[in-house]
């Protein structure tokens, strides 16, 4: 038999295969044999089956079934290959359309700033900016998608106050309930009540709801989001009187790409990812998500189960940053290839008195850093030449103080290997274009 065998896999065969085989009566398994002419490795599903003696019931030899099974393994590895693909794919389509959005997202800020009093154009640049951001939530769905289903998402736990979760979804979801003419209302329990948990990414669950159900509610409908406690458990529910999910759509409601075509009227522009990502996140903190309707036109109830946090010392809540305009009135150095985004976010910044410069590469970056003394510098990481990772490597060993030089990575990337590599390089902060004045000037209102 060893004849058929490598050197290298003799001691695996001894040790594992043939003891499990005495053992157990039989071992099976994925391996390979040798080809005795060619020396070619062939994949195999082995069986390697114990013959005992008909008379003394003792082991006398070993029965192999050796099945090729070559084709089955060169699809396997075509399917991880081609799944390999499709998130480098997804990963590049994020950072793609997160980078025309960032200026886009800048220049409105600005222009909010430098037009306070008209109406018409505040109300245009309003449209710019929600459309803006709904773009950059169906960007964030699809990566979210394939984070999760790959078990790359990391949570950040820590306690949080429920209250202030279901304020960050109602900030985020504000201006859909508005244009939808929709009545909101939220009911919570008078006592403060703790979770365990990744603040943003509940936040997200409870958005993701709400926004579902405010596309699927037809104008000037009534959406409730309720919450009740017991000793430990949290319950979330969201309620509308909308289009209801027909009862064949409600045992997939939760798969991706899942969208009710039983549903009349207008589309919601989304891509069926929301309840996808929403059902993904609760059962990464452990708990439990149901949706329920009686039917087409009789509106629709999805109810979330958490465990709830009895006592925490610390009691940690979530805030939201706010906006506030430089208190030290210090220098920013804006580094990115885009000149569009580079001008953006440089003019909203000189606007709330920041004194900025601009560097369009690494290689005018260096220069300008000894010249200009920054106290703060905002980095693109895909920039051709020398990129933002290498430009922050090289800014450390001149400035690797954080009293010095604050490094702000501002890229289209936002998954953990991004995150990673950008702390390893040198960063301090790691935002995902595009950016807001508010996140921008929290972060930068720190350091003043």
């Amino acid at each position: 038999m060893e004849d058929y065998l490598f050197p290298e896999d003799l001691p695996f065969v001894r040790q594992v295969v043939i003891p499990s085989a005495l053992a157990q009566g039989r071992w099976t398994g994925d391996f390979r044999v040798r080809h005795v002419k060619t020396g070619e490795a062939i994949a195999v599903r082995w069986d390697l089956i114990r013959v005992d003696d008909p008379v003394t019931g003792e082991p006398v030899q070993f029965a192999t079934v050796t099945r090729d099974i070559r084709t089955e393994k060169a699809a396997e590895e075509s399917l991880r290959e081609a799944s390999r693909r499709k998130d480098e794919f997804l990963a590049m389509l994020g950072h793609e359309l997160r980078n025309p959005m960032a200026p886009i997202r800048s220049a409105v800020e600005a222009l909010q700033l430098l037009c306070p009093g008209d109406q018409q154009v505040s109300w245009a640049l309003d449209v710019i900016d929600r459309q803006t951001a709904h773009m950059r939530r169906l960007v964030d769905d699809l990566l979210d998608v394939s984070r999760i289903v790959r078990g790359h998402l990391k949570l950040e736990r820590r306690a949080v106050a429920l209250a202030a979760i279901v304020q960050q979804a109602e900030d985020g979801v504000r201006h859909l309930m508005q244009d939808r003419h929709h009545r909101l209302q939220v009911i919570l329990p008078p006592d403060e009540i703790l979770i365990e948990g990744d603040p943003v990414r509940l936040a997200q669950v409870l958005l993701n709801l709400l926004t579902n159900a405010a596309n699927y509610t037809h104008d000037g409908g009534e959406i409730r989001l309720t919450a009740e406690a017991s000793l430990d458990t949290v319950t979330l529910r969201v309620q509308d009187n909308g289009q209801g999910i027909h009862p064949d759509l409600l045992p997939r409601i939760f798969e991706a790409f899942t969208q009710d075509r039983h549903r009349p009227g207008r589309t919601t522009g989304t891509l069926g990812l929301g309840l996808a990502v929403a059902q993904r996140l609760v059962l990464l903190h452990g708990g439990t998500i149901e949706a329920r309707s009686p039917g087409l036109g009789q509106g629709a109830e999805f109810l979330v189960r958490l465990p709830r946090l009895t006592s925490d010392p610390a009691k940690q809540e979530v805030r939201g940053p706010r906006p506030r305009t430089a208190g030290g009135r210090f220098r920013v150095l804006v580094v990115d290839d885009c000149a569009d985004l580079a001008n953006a976010v440089s003019l909203l910044l000189r606007l709330l008195g920041y004194e900025v410069t601009m560097a369009g590469s690494g290689e005018e970056a260096l220069r300008l850093v000894r010249e200009f003394r920054p106290r703060a510098a905002l980095l693109d990481i895909g920039m051709e030449g020398m990129n933002g990772l290498e430009l922050a490597r090289r800014l450390r060993l001149d400035y690797p103080h954080r009293d010095a030089l604050y490094l702000i990575a501002m890229t289209g990337y936002g998954h953990e290997e991004a995150r990673a590599r950008s702390q390893e390089a040198g960063f301090d902060e790691h935002l995902v274009k595009p950016v807001d004045a508010a996140t921008l000037l929290a972060l930068l209102g720190r350091l003043a």
